[in-house]
């Protein structure tokens, strides 16, 4: 993930959340950065939680362009969680 807000990171974000579902729960920590969504993530199969966490707000922000909506799609999970990070829309993008 490179978090730098330019180059999606919506691929390795969907990785990390697919692997920890086979384990139906677990915590994705996030770096610091602007982690840039081009789609939407699905979270799917967490039986017991999920948590993504993040370096704390306004270090770790989760952002698109302002053309894009920031949308994560939740089926078959409970309790997900998200952590000191903040969602922002990039200016200009």
């Amino acid at each position: 993930m490179l978090a730098d807000g330019t180059a999606s990171d919506t691929v390795a974000l969907q990785n990390r959340i697919t692997y920890i579902a086979t384990k139906g729960r677990g915590v994705i920590e996030l770096p610091p950065g602007d982690i840039f969504l081009g789609t939407g993530i699905s979270i799917n199969g967490f039986s017991g939680g999920l948590v993504i966490r993040g370096q704390g707000r306004g270090i770790t922000r989760i952002t698109s362009s302002v053309h894009t909506f920031i949308m994560f799609a939740l089926s078959n999970s409970n309790d997900v969680v998200f952590e000191n990070l903040s969602f922002v829309r990039s200016v200009g993008s």
